[in-house]
């Protein structure tokens, strides 16, 4: 399955989900006037992750700004993962706020409170800085342990042809 790779932009925040890893991560505002084509393509990839999900799913959120759309469209977000969590996958949120930020805090604790799943609040100190990933670096890599796998498998593949032209040696021999 591909990673999900959203960078942010004004209105919208940060995506990184990692199917292989099992880690998703929001960060920044959500504050566009109509997010629901952007959180739309967000659930429709954790739906088909929710098909295979990792034994653990590790949820990292951490939004400065969401306005009222936004809080609708990540509730939905959220009951995707509860769909998971109920499936018996274990499902760890965590989410972050910024020092002080009571609002974003009770959003958080909303949440928590409408899904059933026990998250992990951490207060930061420090502004929300985030970094742009590059789209066709993270694919590069990707690519790169997918060739990786790949090797391996085809490695194997090979072993088990020679193991099985022994044995038929073997065997064509011994009944000769």
């Amino acid at each position: 399955m591909q990673n999900l790779v959203i960078n942010n932009s004004f209105n919208s925040p940060q995506i990184f989900f990692n199917a292989k890893k099992g880690e998703l991560r929001i960060m920044g505002n959500s504050t566009a006037e109509n997010p629901l084509d952007y959180f739309n393509r967000i659930n429709r990839w954790v739906e088909a992750y929710s098909h295979h999900p990792a034994s653990v799913t590790k949820v990292k959120i951490f939004m400065v700004h969401l306005n009222t759309v936004s809080y609708k469209c990540t509730l939905n977000f959220l009951k995707k993962l509860k769909e998971i969590s109920d499936m018996g996958y274990k499902v760890k949120i965590a989410w972050h706020y910024e020092e002080d930020d009571e609002d974003m805090l009770e959003t958080g604790q909303s949440y928590e409170s409408i899904i059933e799943i026990p998250f992990q609040f951490i207060e930061e100190k420090d502004e929300l800085k985030i970094e742009s990933i590059e789209e066709d670096a993270w694919h590069h890599l990707s690519r790169k342990q997918d060739r990786k796998e790949d090797t391996t498998k085809i490695v194997v593949v090979i072993l088990i042809i020679l193991m099985v032209g022994a044995v038929v040696n073997f065997i064509y021999h011994y009944l000769k």
